[in-house]
């Protein structure tokens, strides 16, 4: 295997074989190691310890799937002004293109298998099967290999992609296990879709099969799985499914960075898929809102409605810097439809009456409170609350708890002025039809950093936080190098801690 080498122009070399790439002591003393956190426990009795595992070589050196860790050590290099070079041997498989594709609800899955060589895709469990039958039905002549440990997850699985297949693909598909070896003979090809345990892949002619998905990519933390996946001169290309909503642990969440990479593709339910989402920060500097003038002696600053009327509702000047955003978000060809979301029925008002011509939405349970509101407010809310969506080519105002009645993926930007801890944009409202074309560019979020006094700040680098953990990330970089910006954050962190 060759080693590592920088040449005198900046170049860093490597090589890459299946799915482990060769970095060297060299290259780790001087640009550092890609570390996740793990807990040992001793052999004998005694307290567990927690360490430091490296992403990029094992202290036995001993072959591990690193190829996820490409992409991140490309980003770091090329912020020093290196240039990564890959010599990979054998190639990794190129996928031919996709057949069917206007017969496909996710497009673009196969647009995503043939783009890149790592990745995760993350969806909710039930879709797992209708995207499997996708990937065979867009690549007939690959060979897909669909590992997980637990043998009932493969057997229910397969059934259903039996089930789905078109009547002359069913024949494809075999089930590996302990109990059920594949043997398979000169005049009988393999099986092209293979739903196999992790031991027993090697069966499967592994090492020359084009895809190889892991139906839960948090697997790959057991040993005994990255084994497999460690195989010499393979030439597949990797992927994992995530559980949406699944949580992960930051042991998880690395080793699922080092072994897939940071390319990621999102998907909901009836053909859905996440755009791009961008979120800008408006620099809010005003002169100071004193705590002293609003305190309550619980000093809940969330539940005091003195506190949030002064800093947000009632703030004029914040006001006027969202309705000027939300005037020139109106008048961009690219923002066709701008949803300015608020907390309290207060603050739409105080918002609606610049904006005359935006329509108004509540929840019912706001109805009794609207009652007591002046006249051309009510009517204006009575008018556009019949309807339960809005189109594209609108403007809006919307509570935050009427966001559940309304289609609010059509929404181009969207301006958070609530405020406070977490913002309160559904996740679904990031997602369009995947056979519209992915469709229509990425979402931008507008929200304030506000700095009027300690409880503002705290709450706005909450929310700003909290937009990195939902991949949604500043203007500039995109979504993968946003993604590997976040990890070598935390890396920075746990080094100084």
């Amino acid at each position: 295997m060759q080693t590592t080498s920088i040449d005198s122009i900046a170049k860093f070399m490597v090589e890459q074989n299946g799915q482990h790439v060769h970095f060297d002591d060299d290259f780790i003393k001087k640009y550092g190691d890609l570390t996740v956190p793990r807990i040992v426990t001793p052999d004998a009795a005694g307290p567990a310890s927690r360490i430091r595992q490296s992403l990029l070589a094992d202290p036995r050196g001993f072959r591990i799937p690193n190829a996820g860790c490409l992409a991140v050590v490309e980003y770091m290099l090329r912020k020093q002004g290196i240039s990564l070079r890959v010599f990979d041997s054998p190639g990794i498989a190129a996928l031919p293109q996709p057949e069917h594709v206007s017969g496909l609800n996710y497009p673009s899955v196969a647009e995503f298998l043939c783009q890149h060589r790592n990745g995760t895709i993350q969806l909710p469990n039930n879709l797992r099967a209708s995207i499997i039958i996708e990937i065979a039905v867009a690549f007939p002549g690959c060979r897909v290999i669909l590992l997980d440990a637990r043998i009932e997850t493969l057997k229910k699985l397969s059934k259903q992609v039996i089930n789905g297949l078109p009547p002359g693909m069913k024949g494809d598909v075999e089930v590996v296990h302990a109990k059920r070896r594949l043997h398979v003979d000169d005049e009988q090809p393999i099986p092209r879709i293979i739903f196999s345990t992790f031991i027993y892949a090697a069966d499967c002619d592994f090492e020359t099969c084009d895809i190889v998905m892991l139906l839960d990519a948090r697997q790959v933390t057991h040993q005994r799985n990255r084994m497999a996946l460690e195989a010499c001169d393979a030439r597949f290309r990797l992927f994992g499914f995530v559980n949406t909503g699944t949580r992960v642990s930051p042991n998880e969440a690395g080793l699922i960075m080092g072994t897939f990479g940071p390319q990621k593709l999102q998907l909901l339910s009836h053909g859905r898929i996440r755009r791009p989402v961008y979120v800008v920060g408006h620099d809010n500097r005003q002169p100071s809102v004193h705590l002293a003038e609003v305190q309550t002696s619980n000093n809940r600053h969330e539940d005091n409605f003195d506190f949030l009327g002064k800093c947000y509702w009632h703030n004029e000047r914040r006001n006027r810097a969202i309705i000027q955003n939300a005037r020139q978000l109106n008048d961009h060809p690219l923002c066709p439809s701008v949803t300015i979301m608020v907390k309290h029925l207060d603050h739409a008002a105080a918002l609606a009456r610049k904006l005359r011509d935006w329509k108004i939405y509540i929840a019912p349970a706001d109805r009794c409170a609207v009652s007591r509101m002046n006249r051309e407010f009510r009517e204006r809310v009575e008018s556009e609350s019949r309807s339960a969506s809005w189109s594209t080519g609108s403007c809006q105002i919307v509570m935050a708890n009427a966001v559940g009645q309304f289609r609010g993926y059509l929404s181009r930007a969207i301006i958070w002025a609530g405020g406070g801890p977490v913002d309160e944009i559904p996740e679904s409202w990031f997602y369009v039809r995947d056979v519209d074309g992915g469709s229509n560019g990425p979402t931008l979020i507008v929200d304030f950093q506000d700095r009027f006094n300690w409880v503002a700040r705290k709450w706005s680098k909450q929310r700003f936080a909290a937009y990195n953990r939902k991949d949604i990330f500043r203007i500039g970089p995109t979504p993968a190098e946003g993604r590997i910006e976040a990890f070598l954050s935390g890396q920075r962190e746990a080094s100084n801690a």
